[in-house]
């Protein structure tokens, strides 16, 4: 199982190459003369990060993540323990950040599962841009139907990023 993981890893960076990512980039920032390097990470699930630049100032950081969610039939809230089981779907998120370490935005950049699809509305997505960290379900953050674990997971991946940044 972990070697599937690893493999489906490999493909999936090879899916968001920085083109791709370059391209959503500069839609988020509003401008066309940016680069992105490449940065190293250690902070759990997070597959891919990239420093931002404009003439070689950085504007921000972006963070490719993997996140889970339940797959038809319902599931329990994953763990470090059980989040590798049949029972969750994986999905990959694009945290954009500003220089100030504020979330610019957030997207899906690949939810295939058939239960929790909800999270990829942009109106839901757009609230992490106007509220305080950490982010919390149902406080400042809206709760959506049908997608709880989604939504759980994909904030607790979010936070953990964040909390990582701050230390």
């Amino acid at each position: 199982m972990k070697y599937l993981i690893l493999i489906s890893s490999l493909v999936l960076y090879s899916f968001y190459n920085e083109k791709k990512i370059k391209k959503i980039a500069v839609k988020t920032w509003n401008k066309t003369d940016i680069t992105l390097r490449e940065q190293s990470s250690n902070i759990e699930d997070v597959l891919q990060t990239y420093v931002v630049l404009q003439h070689s100032d950085t504007i921000g950081s972006i963070y490719i993540v993997r996140s889970y969610g339940c797959k038809v039939g319902g599931c329990s809230a994953p763990t470090k323990e059980n989040k590798q089981s049949s029972t969750y779907e994986a999905f990959e998120f694009a945290l954009f950040l500003t220089k100030n370490k504020q979330i610019k935005k957030v997207e899906i950049l690949n939810y295939s599962g058939e239960y929790g699809y909800e999270i990829c509305r942009r109106k839901w997505l757009n609230q992490f841009q106007q509220k305080p960290f950490p982010y919390i379900l149902d406080e400042n953050i809206d709760g959506i139907s049908g997608a709880t674990i989604s939504a759980t997971h994909l904030i607790e991946s979010i936070n953990r990023i964040l909390a990582n940044l701050k230390d």
